[in-house]
């Protein structure tokens, strides 16, 4: 993945209320995928409209979420994105 210049990334653009559409890239490696949705479905995130595509080492994720973290709060773009990042890192 990093031989062929591709980073992890992450990018969220809000979508208007509780959604949000994501994009993230990350190292395809066995189970990373489950891991991150087990760590997004226990944030309460809600996915729809999601494809994932695989290329020289990384996949890409891409997803329309939907829900809340934290209780009623709205969620917010960059909070979000530093979570995935966070997510993304430790799998």
């Amino acid at each position: 993945m990093k031989n062929c210049g591709i980073e992890e990334d992450v990018k969220v653009t809000n979508m208007g209320g509780n959604k949000l559409r994501i994009n993230i890239i990350f190292g395809k490696k066995r189970g990373n995928f489950t891991k991150l949705v087990e760590a997004m479905n226990a944030l309460g995130f809600v996915f729809g409209d999601t494809s994932v595509t695989t290329l020289k080492g990384a996949t890409l994720f891409s997803s329309v979420l939907e829900g809340t973290h934290g209780g009623d709060r709205i969620i917010r773009v960059e909070e979000t994105r530093e979570l995935l990042l966070k997510i993304i890192r430790g799998i």
